[in-house]
């Protein structure tokens, strides 16, 4: 199934977040023929035993709003109950949730800011290798990921994948081992305190930077990979993620006044940082979007007894 995008949502300027898929584990009396032939595209089953189904949700299928994904927490949990329904669904597990934050940022203009976020989620998931992946054709990268076997976290290129999708970036954090009996807005909660507390760690990503990059210069200088340190920086430019990162390499490096360097390097070439201003201006617009779906803390428990209805 196609997705028509609204005209009018690429007017929108804020990040907007909801729930992209889910897996459930559901318990049903229907035979698997039944549930497949009426439930195209909301449930694909995955697994299946006598009547314990795994299955994966795409519950925005059910919004007629031009194929936008449900922006409040309260309508999605109320067009889950009702796929629930037509299944005749006895009980049901969450098993995985995917978040996902959409932005009219362009990736290209923000890559740094993209690699800084996933690099500090992934330090408090405690999984510290951001994977970097690049268009085979132009060679670009696409997108920054972190993952094990519990989480992952990615930020992409969404437009170059959808070119009529309304946002440029996406952001998924997808948790894949979900507690038994958590509900959906419990996870929403834990992922914004895991956003909230990733800020804390900015000093140790720099400082694991400072360390990958020197790491990295031994090694070149040993194999005589670059002629100086100018073409190292010109062919290594993702890496120097803030000014800290960079002073950290140029002490190492055995150079003295930076700025001069930076002020002359520039004149030929590109080099911009991040900053924790910078880093901390989009963590609140990325949460507020967050907050923004599920809904006002006041309204925890009436969304709760919606689930439950």
């Amino acid at each position: 199934m196609e997705k028509e995008y609204s005209k009018k949502v690429s007017k929108i300027k804020k990040d907007f977040a909801t729930i992209d898929t889910e897996t459930v584990e559901i318990i049903t009396p229907l035979e698997k023929e039944i549930i497949e032939k009426n439930n195209f595209s909301t449930m694909i089953i995955n697994s299946y035993k006598e009547d314990l189904y795994r299955v994966k949700l795409n519950v925005h299928y059910l919004n007629d709003d031009n194929g936008m994904p449900f922006n409040k927490l309260k309508d999605y949990l109320k067009a889950k109950r009702d796929i629930m329904e037509k299944v005749q669904v006895i009980d049901y597990t969450n098993k995985r949730l995917d978040l996902c934050i959409d932005s009219m940022r362009k990736f290209e203009e923000t890559k740094k800011l993209s690699n800084i976020i996933v690099g500090l989620l992934g330090i408090e998931f405690n999984e510290k290798e951001v994977i970097q992946t690049k268009n085979l054709y132009d060679l670009k990268t696409r997108s920054y990921i972190v993952k094990n076997r519990d989480i992952e976290v990615c930020i992409y290129d969404k437009r170059a994948l959808e070119e009529d999708y309304p946002y440029n970036t996406r952001i998924e954090l997808k948790m894949k081992r979900i507690p038994k009996k958590v509900s959906e807005l419990e996870v929403i909660k834990a992922i914004e305190e895991k956003l909230k507390n990733s800020l804390n760690h900015f000093e140790e990503l720099e400082d694991l930077y400072i360390k990958l990059i020197c790491d990295r210069i031994d090694k070149a200088q040993k194999e005589n990979k670059y002629s100086n340190f100018k073409a190292f920086v010109h062919y290594n430019d993702d890496l120097f993620l803030t000014k800290r990162i960079f002073d950290g390499v140029f002490f190492h490096v055995g150079l003295k006044d930076s700025k001069t360097w930076l002020k002359r390097y520039r004149q030929e070439s590109s080099l911009g940082f991040e900053s924790k201003e910078s880093l901390t201006k989009q963590h609140k617009i990325i949460s507020k979007a967050v907050i923004t779906f599920r809904g006002n803390f006041k309204d925890w428990d009436r969304i709760n007894k919606s689930r439950k209805k």
